[in-house]
């Protein structure tokens, strides 16, 4: 029983996540960047709630940080899968530090137009921007 309890603690310790909401957007705050690839430790990456289908819609503004539950900044450095998928999102700023766009995180988006992206972008995975006839400038 000893072994099992701390084998849960250490596993639980690796990979520590919480999630916050600001202004109506929600964040999935990670403690392991470094491991993952990210430029920094503590990252926040933008995300639909909890898997069920997301509501942005108009102008969404990315803030560079967020505050998480625990009071640590978590610096914002990734859009995750499906976030905006079929959202009626018109625009959207994106702060410099995001660095992955991931899969179909704006798949079907029809009423954006036109996009800029922060030049820390490293990886833009498959169909993230699938469907998305509307949009005619990617900057």
């Amino acid at each position: 029983m000893k072994k099992l309890l701390v084998l849960s603690a250490v596993l639980l310790s690796a990979v520590s996540a919480s999630a916050v909401t600001v202004d109506g957007i929600f964040y999935r705050c990670y403690e392991t960047g470094f491991e993952e690839g990210f430029s920094i430790n503590l990252y926040a990456c933008v995300s639909d709630f909890d898997g069920k289908e997301s509501r942005y819609n108009g102008v969404v503004t990315i803030p560079e940080t967020v505050i998480g539950n625990n009071g640590d900044t978590y610096t914002v450095a990734m859009i995750d899968e499906n976030t905006f998928d079929g959202c009626a999102i018109s625009g959207i700023t994106l702060p410099n530090t995001i660095e992955v766009i991931d899969e179909e995180a704006f798949r079907d988006c029809v009423n954006l137009t036109e996009l800029t992206l922060p030049e820390k972008v490293r990886t833009i995975d498959e169909g993230a921007f699938k469907g998305c006839s509307g949009l005619k400038k990617i900057y």
